[in-house]
């Protein structure tokens, strides 16, 4: 079962019942020397969401209440559709997801390493 459902995550790892995010932070870490484009950031950011989200048991609308969060909001950035949110919204879901708030900040291009 795992494994089915890990490759119905398009390779993303799926540990205990938990998402692996690390390989997510390694990608954008190893594209660090390239020129950076939010676009391509903005893609890891929204699957890590998606997939913390989903992880967690709990609906756009349970996430947007926990993160104080318009559940549409969400519902853009985990379909990719719209701009970049905005930083403060990307670290309280950093928070109501228990993911690093500087991690997500860097996938959102508000913060280089």
């Amino acid at each position: 079962m795992a494994q089915n459902t890990a490759e119905l995550e398009e390779g993303c790892s799926i540990t205990a019942g938990r998402i692996e995010t690390d390989s997510f932070f390694k990608e954008v870490a190893a594209q660090t020397n390239k020129p950076a484009k939010k676009e391509v950031y903005r893609g890891f950011l929204c699957r890590v969401i998606n997939l913390a989200r989903r992880s967690a048991g709990i609906s756009i609308e349970q996430l947007a209440e926990l993160a104080h969060v318009d559940a549409l909001e969400i519902f853009r950035i985990e379909e990719e559709v719209g701009g970049v949110p905005d930083p403060a919204v990307v670290s309280r879901l950093a928070r109501a997801l228990n993911l690093p708030p500087g991690k997500l900040q860097q996938l959102a291009g508000y913060v280089t390493i």
